[in-house]
């Protein structure tokens, strides 16, 4: 359980700030607050009113009197936790740690995961101090000793006392010195009131401590002086780089390619030998599988494919719709009418007709195809988008139905997506979503929705978007190759419902070509586009200046 400790220094985003630990999946935690102004709220286990800022260290030790928790965490309300999974994944980290450091909290632009580490580590690490969660533990050793109760010694002393007690050893001083060393002023005086401390209360280590200390200072000015001089030579600079150059293209470089080749070389086995394995199933399908009614309670499976895909991965993705455990009323694919016909199509896709499958020869709008014309032709079905390269689950689609089914026949169902996240009053890029695969705690509404993966398979209702969803001068003008992010702007402007399959059975699928996943410079698929060349960001942002979405 955490013991989260709010201090109200910025009144103003206090209200944002609590927000943001309220999106909290993981709920086992209690907030105190500390400020210096009336406020009423009913979240808080205790709030403690100061006169000033002053007696917040005083404070500080009553609150810690009060709290069960097992860790504690001290929170400024100008801050904010990055997202609402955050306490659940560092509540992983907390296994008889001493103090876990993250910055999730505070909502820095780069967010990384949560780095476990050792008191001694916070030397090294300075200014994760303001972000960790520290075990109740530590608090007890070392909250009634003078420096804990100083202000100027507040956090440099007791981490010191917790670093002493735990690991009283030379080496843990030493650990200790490096953090001291500082050319600042700030630093110096630190160190004037840490010798003076532990001089006092420690004796035994204090002689230790400064030799230590000056030790290690002529030691670092000495090396640095003689590394400086050598270093700022000409000879010396270009040596230097003329060794990591040809070590570089020499060996490291040669050594990666052939590795790399040799890895292509077998993946590609690999899926050579699957498709042979599966077009034999193909030829070996039954004959009209599929039952259609050809009215509105028709489930249609629609998707798209172009150029070498429509052979290569195509017809493996559809014959995994056809093994489903619930199997759809219709399979349609949408392909380029100017460059396929029912003359020219691969024979493998001649023989899926046989057993139901549809082909539709539209004008081709980039990957909007794989929905848009499929709501022009079935506006009063239910539709299943599916893509092309994708071995499927034999369960996806009878877990898009049983929610399907459940519901209010006005909401979107996929198996993943991402959450979108809002900092500072708008949108952050699309990059920073977080993936629902993250997502520890199952959740059927989030704030802004959900932006489904169109990968995964998404079921839309009949006459769920409006006709602005065929505005293709729109979409292909700005935004033609990012449809899921085009159909979630269509969702969020007219607040269309859009909840995850709860225990997605998605993690399953397979792709039909690793090489398409590994190669990704040379890769056609839209995936590598967008994430690694930033494509999907652009595009979000002028949508949502298109349509004035704040």
């Amino acid at each position: 359980m955490f013991s989260i400790i709010l201090i109200n220094d910025s009144p103003e985003n206090l209200d944002r700030c609590l927000e943001s630990i309220s999106y909290q999946t993981y709920d086992k935690y209690e907030l105190f607050l500390l400020t210096t102004n009336e406020v009423n709220y009913s979240v808080f286990k205790d709030i403690y009113i100061l006169n000033d800022w002053s007696e917040q260290i005083k404070v500080r030790n009553e609150v810690l009197n009060e709290i069960s928790g097992n860790y504690v965490f001290f929170l400024s309300s100008n801050e904010i936790i990055a997202h609402d999974g955050v306490l659940e994944n560092i509540s992983h980290f907390l296994q008889g740690t001493d103090i876990v450091c993250s910055d999730y909290v505070i909502g820095k632009e780069t967010i990384r995961a949560p780095e476990k580490i050792n008191v001694s580590d916070l030397f090294f690490n300075w200014d994760l101090f303001q972000c960790c969660f520290i075990r109740k533990e530590i608090f007890e050793k070392v909250r009634y000793s003078e420096a804990f109760n100083d202000v100027k010694l507040s956090k440099q002393a007791f981490l010191i006392e917790a670093l002493l007690l735990q690991k009283a050893s030379y080496n843990a001083i030493d650990i200790l010195v490096t953090r001291c060393d500082e050319k600042k002023e700030s630093g110096k005086d630190d160190y004037r009131r840490l010798s003076e401390y532990i001089n006092s209360k420690l004796p035994y280590l204090g002689t230790d401590y400064e030799e230590l200390h000056a030790y290690r200072l002529a030691r670092s000015d000495e090396k640095e002086m003689v590394l400086k001089k050598i270093s700022d030579t000409f000879l010396f600079k270009f040596f230097w780089r003329l060794r990591n150059t040809l070590i570089e293209k020499i060996y490291y470089k040669p050594k990666r390619a052939l590795k790399y080749r040799l890895y292509l070389k077998n993946e590609a086995k690999k899926d050579d030998k699957k498709r042979l394995e599966i077009k034999k199933k193909i030829y070996e399908l039954p004959l009209n599988m599929l039952d259609r009614k050809n009215d509105s309670s028709d489930i249609v499976v629609s998707l798209t494919s172009h150029g070498k895909r429509v052979a290569d991965f195509a017809p493996y993705a559809i014959y995994s719709i056809f093994t489903q455990t619930v199997k759809p009323n219709r399979i349609v694919l949408y392909i380029n009418k100017d460059k396929w016909n029912d003359e020219n199509i691969p024979g493998i896709l001649k023989r899926l007709k046989k057993s139901g499958l549809e082909i539709v020869y539209c004008t081709d709008i980039r990957s909007h195809t794989k929905l848009i014309p499929a709501l022009e032709q079935f506006p009063d079905n239910p539709i299943i988008t599916v893509d092309d390269d994708i071995y499927y689950n034999k369960q996806i689609i009878e877990q898009l139905l049983q929610a399907y089914n459940k519901s209010d026949k006005r909401t979107i169902f996929c198996h993943q997506g991402c959450i979108p996240i809002r900092r500072g009053g708008k949108f952050a890029p699309y990059s920073e979503w977080e993936d629902t695969r993250s997502i520890k705690k199952y959740k059927p509404n989030y704030a802004f929705g959900v932006s489904a993966f169109g990968v995964s398979s998404v079921i839309y209702p009949p006459h769920i978007f409006d006709k602005e969803v065929f505005n293709t001068a729109v979409f292909l003008d700005i935004a033609p190759h990012t449809d899921d992010i085009w159909f979630w702007i269509m969702e969020y402007r007219k607040g269309i419902n859009v909840q995850l399959i709860e225990n997605s059975v998605q993690k399953h699928n397979e792709s039909v070509s690793m090489i398409e996943y590994i190669v990704e410079n040379n890769s056609s698929a839209l995936y590598f586009q967008n994430c690694f060349y930033g494509r999907n960001d652009k595009q979000l942002l002028a949508l949502l200046d298109h349509y004035n979405i704040k």
